[in-house]
């Protein structure tokens, strides 16, 4: 019997806008031809998986063999909260949040950690400390990636893409990690573009790392709704 992580690795080769829609949902379940996703209620992935219900439909059909039906349920909103692909991977893995910033791209790498348990609950009660002391703390990285003149934001994204995968890659062997990226959702057009380099640099290396590295230490590309301030991206961006 399919579950719902086959319908997932479906979308991600058949229908990968529908994927990355998915990733800041709160939980995903099938139940009796019932497709149930739970996502905040007044966010822009219940207005995405609402628009993009039957087309979702038709997909888990074809994963589970029979006409399914797509609910969607209402959960709290979780403030700062990761993708949820990244969330229930391991704990120790490193969250990468990059930015576009108008002198380039801005990364910031630290520990799941030390991000959900200690940063989130700081920045909620208006004590998380100043950028400089953060990133002092142990396994933290600020990285930043000036744009080539000229670039529109997502080419930035693509120039920078290369330089930011060596350094991620050398952080997470390092530490025994892995490096998921987070950025805020660009669009299906940017990201087709920035996960065909991902993937590329994966497969054929760059100057600096070979592909299996590469593919060993630095996950996929993961989105985060576009209308929301979210700390990690914040302090990425942050000059």
């Amino acid at each position: 019997m399919p579950t719902a992580n086959d319908l997932i690795l479906h979308l991600r080769c058949y229908a990968p806008h529908l994927a990355r829609r998915l990733d800041a949902i709160g939980s995903m379940g099938v139940r009796g031809g019932v497709l149930t996703v739970r996502t905040s209620e007044d966010g822009w992935s219940k207005g995405q998986l609402m628009q993009l219900g039957p087309e979702l439909e038709r997909e888990a059909g074809r994963v589970w063999g029979e006409p399914m039906r797509l609910k969607v349920e209402a959960c709290p909103p979780a403030r700062d909260a990761l993708p949820l692909p990244v969330a229930s991977t391991k704990y120790w893995n490193h969250v990468v949040f990059v930015a576009a910033t108008p002198q380039g791209v801005n990364a910031l790498a630290a520990p799941k950690p030390l991000y959900q348990d200690r940063w989130v609950p700081q920045a909620a009660a208006g004590t998380l400390p100043p950028r400089e002391r953060l990133a002092g703390e142990d396994r933290v990285r600020f990285l930043r990636y000036p744009a080539p003149a000229t670039a529109a934001p997502e080419d930035a994204m693509l120039a920078a893409l290369p330089g930011l995968l060596d350094d991620l890659a050398e952080l997470a062997r390092a530490h025994r990690s892995y490096a998921q990226l987070v950025l805020a959702f660009p669009g299906d057009g940017v990201a087709d573009r920035l996960e065909a380099r991902l993937y590329g640099a994966k497969e054929w290396g760059t100057p600096r790392t070979p592909g299996p590295i590469l593919h060993k230490y630095v996950g996929r590309v993961h989105y985060l709704p576009p209308d929301t301030p979210h700390l990690g991206l914040r302090l990425a961006a942050e000059p």
